[in-house]
């Protein structure tokens, strides 16, 4: 039987789903396979929804979501930055300047398996692993051109 205040009613299922994770567990899996079974559904209310708000509605959704994406480019940035917002080579500070590097250099290859997926949002989802770090750009392109450097001089010496 539905809780008329729907807060209290929202407070029980909380205290309820603490005492017994296994069943939020089941909820989580029922809900994630519905949602799978009812895409196009899902996809066609959100548009539906999307097409009803008005212009102002809009923008402030957009800004929402910008803001959150600078929030999550930050966070990730001082993650990989060792707590600080600062290139991890040549200590640049200016946000602007600063991104996140592929330390075994396999960026593009890495970026083709996202899809549409923003690097920041994919590196905080999986738990920040191993294997990038925060540089600026300009020590991003010099390690970009000293490993072009390199590999050609491998090359060179396996074709001898």
């Amino acid at each position: 039987m539905p809780y008329k205040d729907k807060e209290i009613g929202k407070a029980h299922m909380k205290a309820y789903f603490e005492l017994h994770p296994e069943v939020r567990e089941r909820a989580k899996q029922r809900k994630k396979k519905w949602d799978f079974e009812h895409q196009e559904e899902i996809k066609q209310e959100r548009a539906r929804e999307y097409q009803s708000l008005t212009l102002q509605q809009k923008l402030e959704r957009q800004d929402k979501a910008l803001e959150r994406n600078r929030q999550i480019r930050l966070e990730v940035l001082r993650y990989y930055g060792n707590g600080q917002l600062a290139c991890s080579q040549c200590s640049e500070k200016r946000i602007e300047c600063l991104s996140i590097d592929h330390i075994n250099g396999n960026g593009s290859a890495h970026r083709k398996t996202l899809g549409g997926d923003n690097i920041f949002r994919w590196l905080k989802r999986n738990s920040y692993p191993l294997g990038f770090r925060t540089l600026c750009m300009n020590c991003q392109f010099c390690n970009w051109k000293r490993r072009k450097i390199w590999n050609k001089q491998i090359l060179a010496v396996q074709t001898k």
